[in-house]
């Protein structure tokens, strides 16, 4: 009887074992496998984002900071706008940055086309 119930339990475990480890190596395999592809080197490889150029865009937005500029500009005194541009040129001398420079400079020459005292 006792033999028996041993029996019993380890068939139970054994066949509950190998239940799982199917479940578990058809879950694995199926999980992995996937369609097979050509490899293609990162150089031959189409790159759409690459296509997509985001500096028309960004053109189009910084000719507005300077309309907007021009705009504020020519509501101030020439002292005022005297005293701006003194700020302008100390910023100016401190940047090492290209791009800011640049901005810093097309303020300037805003600010001079305006009138200066």
């Amino acid at each position: 009887m006792i033999s028996t119930r041993i029996s019993c339990v380890f068939t139970r475990t054994v066949f509950s074992l190998v239940s799982l480890s199917v479940l578990l190596i058809s879950v694995t395999v199926t999980g992995f496998c996937g369609e097979l592809r050509n490899y293609e080197l990162p150089s031959q490889k189409q790159r759409p984002y690459q296509e997509f150029q985001e500096m028309p865009q960004k053109h189009l937005e910084v000719r507005s900071v300077y309309t907007q500029f021009r705009e504020e500009v020519s509501r101030l005194s020439p002292g005022q706008r005297g005293q701006l541009r003194k700020v302008l040129n100390g910023t100016l001398q401190k940047t090492t940055d290209q791009r800011e420079r640049e901005y810093y400079s097309r303020l300037i020459v805003i600010l001079e086309e305006l009138g200066i005292d």
